[in-house]
Order: structure tokens, then C-alpha cells, then sequence
């Protein structure tokens, strides 16, 4: 118990010194943190990630991360919370805070108004696009394989280890698997 007063009293003593508040989170520059991606390192393959309601540990876990998910998209919000900073996130349809001590950059951060093009599709095939982020998903068209002009819309979701982005092609709008697409400036066919 006196350990814990201590604690507490040095805690308090040195926020003071230090002109910070000792109960509320110093926030952490962002510097365009908004729409990266990143995924998720440094978690064994037994073990999982946790979207947290609140930035910290100790709160509610609304969601369980694959050890090797991508595609989580940052929502620019970056708190440290004692010696840990954590990050808000979208994970699917879901936002919280996740330990940033576990995410890892993407290369690939791309603007909601990116064209794309479809790559690695064959040339008898087509690339479906669905109604949700889900090859389960129902089928509402599809884009030829040779397609160019591809309209990103911005979202990014992962689903199944699958990267899906919300997309236009002409008239038709919906998810498709992001594996089958290239940004066009990097090199269009």
C-alpha cells in the first residue's frame, strides 16, 4: 500500500514539474497520419492484437487483430499513454486504439482519389466487384482485366488476410480485392 502512495505521490510531483497533467494522456504529433496504412509486426503467431475502445490496455477490447493483418488505416490520432503510444485505427467497419508499439508503415499509402488499374487478372477473367469487403459477398459487376482509370474511393478494409478497397469504374461502385490492383502512377501497362 505504501508503495503504491509513493507511486503515486512521485507520479503527481513530477507531472507537476514537468507542467503535465498527470491523469490525462499527452498527445504525440501526427504529421499526416491520417489514411496511412500500416499492419500489424511483432506479434507472435499465437498470439493476437487488441482494438481497444479507449488508449489503454486496461480498457475494453472491441476487436481482435490477426497477428499478421494489413490494411489498417490510421485515423491521425497518436496518444502516449506512460511509456506506450498508442494509435487510432480502422479495422473494418470498426475504429479504436491499438498499441502502436505493433503496427508497421505500408509502403503503399495512397490518396482517396488514386486511380488504379488491374493487374494479375488473366485475360479470359474479370475482376469481380462486390457489395461488401468479402469474396462471400454478392457480385454487383466487374471490371475487365486490361481496365485502367480505376477510381479509388478511399476506404481500405482487411478481411481474410485480403486487402479490399472501395472503388468506381464508370458507372459501378463497390469492394474489390486490392491484390488485383496497381496505383497507375506506378507504371501502367
Amino acid at each position: 500500500m505504501a508503495k503504491v502512495i509513493v507511486s503515486a505521490v512521485l507520479m503527481m510531483t513530477l507531472s507537476v514539474l514537468a507542467g503535465v497533467p498527470a491523469s490525462r494522456p499527452s498527445p504525440v504529433s501526427t504529421k499526416n497520419d491520417s489514411q496511412r496504412l500500416f499492419s500489424v509486426g511483432g506479434v507472435e503467431k499465437s498470439d493476437r492484437l487488441y482494438l481497444r475502445a479507449k488508449p489503454s490496455h486496461r480498457s475494453e477490447s472491441i476487436a481482435i487483430i490477426s497477428h499478421d493483418a494489413t490494411g489498417l488505416v490510421g485515423l491521425g490520432p497518436v496518444q502516449r499513454r506512460g511509456r506506450s503510444i498508442w494509435r487510432k485505427i480502422r479495422y473494418g467497419d470498426l475504429q479504436g486504439w491499438v498499441n502502436d508499439h505493433y503496427l508497421r508503415s505500408e509502403s503503399i499509402r495512397t490518396p482517396p482519389t488514386s486511380r488504379f488499374y488491374v493487374t494479375r487478372v488473366a485475360k479470359d477473367d474479370v475482376l469481380y466487384v462486390r457489395v461488401e469487403p468479402s469474396a462471400m459477398s454478392r457480385i454487383v459487376g466487374s471490371i475487365p482485366h486490361d481496365a485502367t482509370g480505376i477510381e479509388g474511393l478511399g476506404p481500405v478494409t482487411t478481411k481474410g488476410g485480403s486487402i479490399w478497397r472501395r472503388v468506381r469504374f464508370r458507372s459501378l461502385e463497390g469492394w474489390v480485392n486490392g491484390a488485383f490492383l496497381l496505383p497507375e502512377s506506378s507504371g501502367s501497362p
